[in-house]
């Protein structure tokens, strides 16, 4: 299994080996972080829609800011996490409480 990450992202040392020794269908939970707008919400369909074949007994979080909720695949989900969006000032403690409310 391959842990999928993006080139500036964080991820603990021993991810990758963790992800290799899971089988897909032990995985129970998944989080997609995408704090991003209309066209990047339609360019994710196809790889939520890999995830689900991929791993069919686990439930699908998409994590979004309030700010950009157009475009949100609510059929290819099963829940949802919206993060503080910058349309009004919040102050680190809030950002970091609604970051938090998403969960382990």
């Amino acid at each position: 299994m391959k842990l999928w990450t993006e080139k500036d992202s964080w991820h603990k040392k021993d991810a990758h080996r963790k992800a290799e020794s899971l089988a897909r269908t032990q995985v129970k939970k998944i989080a997609v972080i995408r704090h991003a707008a209309l066209g990047d919400m339609l360019l994710i369909r196809p790889m939520l829609v890999t995830l689900k074949e991929a791993f069919p007994n686990a439930e699908l979080t998409l994590s979004v800011v309030s700010n950009y909720m157009s475009g949100i695949p609510n059929d290819l989900i099963d829940h949802i996490h919206v993060m503080k969006g910058n349309e009004k000032k919040y102050g680190l403690k809030e950002s970091i409480a609604s970051a938090k409310e998403l969960g382990y």
